[in-house]
């Protein structure tokens, strides 16, 4: 999940994930990249995923390609 400053031009998934290469294993590089302009959280600020399995099973999250 990613919420990129110029959502006109986010990066694509292939750079997010070259990035990620140099500091993580590649079995942790997420296969899936969604836009968003908020990630929920709640008040101890802790994302709340199910709203973003949610989000994203509706279609309301946009897949980078």
């Amino acid at each position: 999940m990613i919420s990129p400053d110029d959502r006109g031009r986010p990066p694509t998934a292939a750079e997010l994930h070259e990035h990620l290469r140099t500091a993580l294993a590649p079995h942790k590089t997420p296969r899936h990249w969604y836009v968003t302009d908020d990630v929920p959280a709640n008040a101890m600020g802790k994302t709340q995923k199910f709203l973003l399995r949610r989000r994203i099973t509706d279609g309301d999250l946009t897949e980078l390609g």
